[in-house]
């Protein structure tokens, strides 16, 4: 339970990522919600200001397009002048089908209008729009007494249908009681603020998807961090209890078992030879019992040794086995350039070793092995010498072991040499390349004689 505890609180950083992660994303989409109408908002007003000065400038070029026909001392009659400007303003375009102009008198009466020219001449004082709006009356009201602007429901000439809103503005011409005026449909508008609407919206859904994306991302990151620190606090935990409670009773046991054959040896007492084989070989097995627990107390793997331990292993097996002592030496640095090499590198120098010190334990008649792990900038280098008999490679019959020997370093692309003379013993030199990045992989061909 303890155990179990301790892994839920090494989840805990992952539960509280997940729970920001999630109030940032409802924040956000409740900002997605906001932002688009605040937006728009200002937005509109902008837009909008910006359209009023346009019908400011397109009636100051209607009042251009008829300038000469208001100066004094035309030689034209009033009626003539007036005719004249009702043809430039008919004619006057600055937008193919919406963008006119049209004039009405003070009292309503309309004098220009393109679209409606059934108009011309009428009066439309009373002229309502579907909403009840008195246009015409309302349009010359805030001429003559406001800023100019109005809005209203008009038919639009590019649509299929009357009715959309449409904001005028209008001036004055006091000298031929006039005014003339101009307007923009505001659906332009509002289409102009549904395609910001798409793209805005657009932009916060991709950027929910990044969040996600990122968030995702993270806590996969996250969590993968967190197993990995739960695994090495229950490693931890486990090794304490197994360093407490099992390691100190197989000492135990190992060290009974050892003084006990130690007395039948010393002591002149004869064993009975099968009470001596029960007792060594249990003496081996809790002695490897307890090899594999120190092993799993320093968080290593007892069926994946690295190299160096992987070696003094079968050093010490063939030992025990042979009776021959194997002198094994390395260099300081070996360890740790040894310690991530590929497995199957560091499991077909083991083998090979342990070939090796099997046939010299056979056939060699030897009554010293030295053992010497090296590397230089491209291999690591295994060399095993013997002071035994030796035989003769070109007659030699080739056996099992040597044939072994050799495949176990063509899988890791290595080499095997072996050298050996009568009455000098036999050096077996096996070669693994090291684990290489790509910059290093260059350099040894580089140098490669």
């Amino acid at each position: 339970m303890r155990l179990q505890s301790r892994n839920l609180w090494a989840f805990a950083p992952i539960v509280l990522v997940l729970a920001v992660c999630f109030t940032i994303g409802w924040v956000i989409a409740q900002q997605a919600k906001i932002l688009p109408q605040q937006l728009r908002h200002a937005i509109k007003s902008d837009y909008l200001e910006s359209k009023k000065k346009d019908l400011k400038s397109h009636i100051e070029l209607a009042q251009k397009a008829i300038k000469h026909l208001r100066e004094p001392g035309l030689k034209l009659t009033d009626e003539e002048a007036k005719e004249g400007a009702k043809r430039i303003l008919t004619n006057l375009r600055y937008s193919e089908e919406d963008g006119y102009f049209f004039v009405y008198d003070f009292t309503g009466t309309n004098i220009v209008h393109p679209i409606k020219k059934g108009w011309n001449g009428q009066n439309k004082w009373d002229y309502q729009d579907s909403n009840g709006k008195y246009v015409i009356r309302d349009l010359l009201k805030t001429a003559l007494g406001g800023d100019g602007f109005d809005e209203y429901l008009w038919h639009k000439p590019s649509a299929d249908h009357a009715g959309r809103s449409k904001l005028a503005y209008m001036v004055v011409l006091e000298d031929w009681e006039w005014v003339l005026g101009t307007g923009v449909y505001l659906d332009d508008v509002e289409r102009f603020l549904d395609g910001i609407d798409t793209e805005l919206r657009s932009y916060i859904h991709d950027s929910l998807k990044w969040v996600t994306a990122i968030t995702l991302l993270g806590v996969m990151v996250l969590s993968i961090i967190q197993i990995r620190i739960g695994r090495i606090i229950a490693c931890t935990l486990l090794a304490r209890e197994l360093h407490d409670k099992v390691k100190q009773d197989l000492a135990y046991i190992a060290r009974e078992l050892g003084n006990k054959l130690a007395l039948f040896n010393h002591s002149g007492v004869m064993a009975i030879a099968h009470d001596q084989d029960f007792l060594r070989n249990m003496q081996d097995a809790a002695q490897q019992a307890l090899s594999k627990i120190i092993f799993l107390i320093e968080g290593k793997d007892p069926d994946n040794p690295s190299l160096v331990e992987g070696l003094k292993m079968v050093k010490n097996d063939s030992e025990k086995r042979e009776g021959i002592p194997v002198i094994f030496s390395l260099s300081n640095q070996m360890k740790a350039q040894t310690d991530h090499l590929a497995k199957a590198k560091k499991m077909a120098l083991i083998e090979v070793a342990r070939e090796a010190l099997n046939n010299i334990g056979k056939h060699a008649a030897a009554t010293q092995v030295n053992m010497q792990l090296g590397v230089d900038d491209h291999n690591i280098i295994l060399t095993i010498h013997d002071n035994g008999i030796g035989f003769d490679i070109d007659y030699a019959i080739r056996g099992m072991g040597l044939n072994n020997m050799e495949a176990y370093m063509k899988e890791v692309d290595g080499t095997l040499l072996i050298v050996s003379s009568l009455e000098e013993g036999t050096t077996i030199t096996a070669t693994a390349p090291r684990n290489h990045n790509i910059w290093s992989d260059i350099l040894c061909l580089l140098n490669r004689p």
